[in-house]
């Protein structure tokens, strides 16, 4: 059997009941979550990746709609309630947008006719410690301030061609501690080569 979420469920069963009705506006609220994946939360990410998708396909119909990849907000809802939450957001380097803020956002979006806009507070190059792939893609390079060479492992390669046999696997080493310490914020030298990744804290997703 299928389980839908109740994100996909409620946006389809809203689309199809309005269908037909002369609606000015259809807002959905995602999240950057679905632009950038959020950690053990794959079905989060995916519930919020449809209303994008929903969002694109009624704009083929010609019908209005609007889908938010909202970032962190903060001032009431589920970041007050949940301290230790919003913490975590803020070591991810996501800061919390006020809700008279996103409110203001939202009322200049809705004047627009895009199909799908990501409003949110962050620090990209702290971000990006604690999702590598983030800093690779073409259309985050913009919000990058350091040089795409600081944050691809494509100069590893080169560096492992040209050291000697015996220090290959000491480049090796030395480029994993480097982005052990980019996740958690540190120094390279601080890392512990000795002890399992699984030990320090990381995980398969991380």
């Amino acid at each position: 059997n299928t389980v839908l979420n109740p994100k996909m469920l409620g946006g389809w069963n809203l689309h199809n009941a309005t269908a037909d009705l002369p609606l000015d506006h259809f807002i959905c609220f995602s999240s950057v979550s679905a632009l950038i994946g959020t950690t053990k939360q794959s079905n989060y990410s995916a519930a919020n990746c449809f209303l994008d998708a929903l969002a694109s396909y009624r704009h083929s119909l010609g019908l209005p709609a609007l889908t938010v990849n909202w970032g962190a907000i903060g001032g009431s809802g589920y970041l007050e309630r949940n301290l230790k939450a919003k913490e975590y957001l803020d070591k991810l380097g996501f800061r919390s947008l006020l809700v008279p803020d996103a409110v203001r956002v939202l009322r200049e979006l809705m004047q627009r006719s895009a199909s799908q806009i990501c409003v949110a507070k962050a620090d990209w190059e702290q971000l990006a410690r604690f999702s590598p792939a983030l800093g690779s893609l073409p259309m985050y390079t913009p919000l990058f301030r350091e040089k795409s060479s600081h944050r691809s492992g494509g100069a590893v390669s080169t560096r492992v061609r040209v050291a000697a046999p015996g220090e290959q696997a000491a480049v090796v080493e030395e480029f994993l501690a480097e982005q052990v310490a980019r996740v958690f914020g540190i120094e390279a030298s601080q890392v512990d080569r000795n002890t399992p990744l699984t030990h320090l804290g990381l995980d398969s997703l991380m």
